[in-house]
């Protein structure tokens, strides 16, 4: 799906009066759109690489209501343990992360909106592919801020990987290869998912009827995921996941997964400046050192 098909898609999942106000923004912006943010009784804000660009409509309580159900086929209770965890995996494998109170047990509780743009970036990953391919597969974390490109980049990884590897794919909340209408939104070339299924379970599963030579898994947060993490890596195959952080440094401080960096043979930084995206590789040279050296970069606007 190009970027400007997935810009359409998302903005027809606005409700009526404000996806013809995103329709006014400039053609730069409606292409480096990533996100819609709606506020109650706020401007709504586009997100444009990185940039917050008001688009000068305020968002009322109707169009919060009307934007949801149109994510949801006007169905809250078909969608309500997804929007308990604070998403909907919305038509085109758009996402809709959702905040308000109470626990958000009707769409009156819901205070603010952010429609996520699923967008598809080819080869992105083809300059790291190939080097982790000529010096050998291990496990590779993908490290970014929320928002900073990893789905995108394990997508393409995913893919490139699966012309050579059996690859199997545990997503979790639908948003690495999600489907719409039964369809696929992003074509998984050869590889094998599992999607709206808890990652540990999922890797069970996968391990036990598809054989993976390396197992995918969208982003690592808690205890749960770190057990996934352990209970693919302890099997034969190797892990490639994403993580929150700004870098490496950053990751090491936390509690739940920052003992797990010596288990990553390769870690892929991502950082985003001007509106264009840089991808760093890194790699230890032995089992306890975790700065790594240089050994691969690429850019994608």
């Amino acid at each position: 799906m190009s970027h400007g098909k997935s810009f359409i898609t998302a903005a027809g999942l606005l409700s009526e009066r404000l996806w013809r106000c995103v329709f006014r923004l400039e053609d730069y912006d409606k292409k480096s759109a990533e996100e819609f943010r709606l506020r109650k009784n706020k401007p709504m804000i586009a997100v444009c690489s990185g940039r917050n660009v008001n688009t000068g409509c305020t968002v009322f309580e109707e169009d919060i209501k009307e934007t949801l159900a149109r994510c949801t086929a006007s169905s809250f209770h078909t969608f309500g343990e997804q929007i308990k965890k604070g998403y909907v995996t919305a038509p085109c494998g758009h996402r809709l992360g959702i905040c308000g109170a109470n626990g958000v047990n009707s769409a009156d509780d819901i205070t603010s909106l952010n429609l996520r743009i699923a967008k598809e970036a080819e080869n992105i990953s083809l300059k790291i592919t190939d080097t982790l391919i000529r010096r050998g597969m291990d496990n590779i974390l993908v490290i970014s801020p929320s928002g900073g490109g990893k789905t995108t980049f394990l997508r393409d990884l995913a893919k490139n990987l699966s012309k050579l590897y059996r690859v199997s794919v545990a997503d979790e909340r639908c948003e690495l290869f999600p489907v719409s209408n039964s369809e696929p939104v992003f074509d998984p070339l050869f590889c094998d998912v599992i999607s709206g299924m808890d990652k540990k379970t999922a890797v069970e599963r996968l391990i036990c009827s598809m054989t993976p030579q390396i197992v995918v898994m969208d982003e690592l947060y808690g205890e749960r995921d770190r057990q996934a993490f352990l209970s693919a890596a302890g099997t034969g195959c190797f892990v490639a996941a994403g993580i929150h952080g700004v870098d490496l440094s950053d990751v090491m401080k936390r509690n739940d997964m920052g003992d797990l960096i010596d288990r990553f043979g390769y870690i892929v930084e991502i950082r985003c400046a001007k509106g264009e995206r840089s991808y760093r590789l890194l790699k230890s040279e032995e089992e306890n050192e975790i700065a790594g050296r240089f050994i691969d970069s690429g850019s994608v606007s």
